[in-house]
């Protein structure tokens, strides 16, 4: 009996075995298969080539260029390396492999730097993100990180043969997966356009300049100084070259386009005209005596021209930039309804499709001076400033740009952006922004425009053409902490504006003496490049 049950005991032990051999070799052959191969194979990224970014015409503005990067045991320990120091390594004999990997080439280097931005090296939190692993270049700033999706593309894979720490053995076990390179991208900046306004700026040491098509709200140029060469930080980061940039106390990788805040100066003598048209406060024909300062209370303040500019109407305090003028028609309006028409027409908000640094503007309101000076520490007079632009009106140049746009456009336009195609693809963009004022009265505005750059006296004299008819306004913002910053918003052709140019220069003086004979040339060169259709 008991030899039976010890026969049938190990006859089920048998089967067992079988059974358990059956299933691990039939039944998970493929996964342990899988597992052994993985044993022996080592999974290697082949990084994807990222897209190209081009202007306008098909000017490349970023592409790559290839590096190397040698890896031990899953740790990148040299970067952007050349084939010099490859052999350096192999002679040093260490267990390395190397990996080629795709830097970005921006060939225009400061053109456009702050715009087009820059790739660098992924961040750990950056990481948290699956789609990035240790050693990945991703957009950092600009157009690289706002349409970081389209332009990275997929990586790929390579499947080598290698031992248990991880070290390559030999070539290619199984075909690749192939990477998919990133989409390239066209923008609607013109390179041509940025190198010569470049070489308007040599005397000067900050600044800018903007373009944009008011027919489509493309922009044509967004010009910074000073900038920086974006291709310091694609590779290898030198730390004396990172170092001298950081602590460069003209700020170089301030975009001051978009993120510069200024007061607007005389430019915002429209708003006051357009607020004081929309009350019925302001007769075009009526006449007001400049003597070269205006009396409120017991304060005189001052016209920019000491002497004063005699008899002035409407048309003419516009033309010759009469600050008596406004202070009139600042007081008339009332802090009260200046504040909050102020707000209603929200100058301040972003104006930009995809300007990813663009900073908001700040336009005060009645509740920030009873917080700011208290209930007695301000009056009625403050908005003798505000009427001309100073006070604590706060912009950005684009927005500054945008708010002239707006005025030349007639209420509205297509709001600016920098995207042209993905690809092949067009990319419309439809998105438009109003300026709330009757059209009528915005008219009478754009009408008197015309005589700054046109009339005997007026300020932008020297951004006149014979060409085209330009049409803007000058303004001189006041600086705390040196030398006033020069301006000059204007568009043309006058009875069709197409074109709005918009100049800046830090520290420089008088908007009608320096920045409106930058934009006279600007607006030179476009006409050029208009009748031979290249713009």
């Amino acid at each position: 009996m008991e030899e039976k049950i010890i026969k049938y005991f190990l006859i089920a032990v048998f089967i067992i075995f079988l059974l358990r051999i059956f299933y691990l070799q039939v039944i998970k052959f493929e996964e342990y298969k899988e597992k052994s191969i993985k044993n022996i194979v080592k999974e290697i990224k082949i990084p994807a080539l990222r897209g190209r970014i081009f202007d306008r015409n098909g000017k490349i503005l970023a592409s790559s260029r290839i590096g190397y990067e040698a890896i031990v045991e899953d740790t990148i320990v040299k970067d952007d390396i050349d084939i010099k120091e490859i052999i350096n390594l192999e002679e040093s004999g260490k267990k390395f492999y190397i990996i080629g990997r795709p830097y970005r080439f921006y060939p225009y280097k400061e053109i456009y730097s702050h715009i087009i931005g820059y790739t660098g090296k992924v961040s750990r939190k950056e990481m948290l993100d699956k789609i990035y692993s240790l050693g990945d270049r991703v957009g950092k700033s600009g157009i690289e990180k706002i349409y970081e999706e389209i332009l990275r593309g997929k990586d790929g894979i390579s499947f080598k043969l290698a031992d248990v720490k991880g070290n390559i053995l030999g070539d290619e076990v199984r075909p690749p997966i192939l990477p998919i390179k990133g989409k390239d991208i066209m923008l609607t900046l013109d390179i041509f356009l940025g190198m010569y306004i470049d070489s308007l700026f040599f005397p000067y040491k900050k600044g800018g300049a903007i373009v944009i098509n008011l027919k489509n709200g493309e922009i044509l140029a967004m010009y910074n100084k000073p900038s920086f060469d974006p291709n310091i930080f694609s590779g290898k980061v030198k730390k004396t070259e990172w170092e001298k940039i950081k602590n460069d106390t003209l700020n170089p990788i301030l975009n001051r386009c978009a993120s510069g805040l200024y007061s607007p100066g005389s430019i915002f003598k429209i708003f006051t005209a357009l607020v004081g048209l929309e009350l019925g406060i302001i007769d075009t024909n009526e006449i007001i005596n400049c003597k070269g300062k205006y009396k409120f209370g017991n304060r005189y303040f001052k016209d920019w021209k000491k002497e004063g500019h005699g008899i002035v109407n409407f048309k003419k305090a516009i033309e010759v930039s009469c600050d008596v003028y406004f202070y009139e028609i600042g007081k008339r309006i009332g802090l009260k309804r200046f504040l909050k028409r102020l707000k209603e027409i929200k100058l301040e908000e972003k104006k930009c499709f995809d300007l990813l640094e663009e900073k908001e503007g700040f336009l005060p309101d009645m509740d920030f001076y009873y917080k700011t000076y208290g209930p007695y520490g301000f009056s009625e007079g403050n908005v003798l400033n505000l009427a001309i632009g100073q006070g604590e009106i706060i912009l950005t140049p684009i927005q500054i740009a945008v708010f002239v746009g707006l005025v030349a456009n007639e209420g509205k336009i297509i709001k600016p952006h920098l995207i042209k195609k993905i690809e092949n693809e067009e990319i419309i963009i439809k998105d438009t922004i109003y300026l709330p004022f009757d059209k009528k009265i915005i008219k009478i505005v754009k009408n008197a425009l015309f005589y700054v750059c046109n009339g005997e006296n007026g300020t932008g004299r020297s951004a006149k053409l014979e060409e085209w008819k330009v049409a803007g306004k000058t303004g001189t913002s006041q600086n705390p902490f040196g030398k006033d910053h020069a301006f000059f918003a204007g568009f043309a052709p006058f009875e069709d504006p197409t074109f709005l140019v918009f100049v800046f220069v830090e520290n420089a003086g008088m908007g009608g003496e320096i920045a409106a004979p930058i934009a006279g040339k600007i607006f030179k060169y476009l006409y050029k490049r208009w009748k031979k259709g290249t713009i």
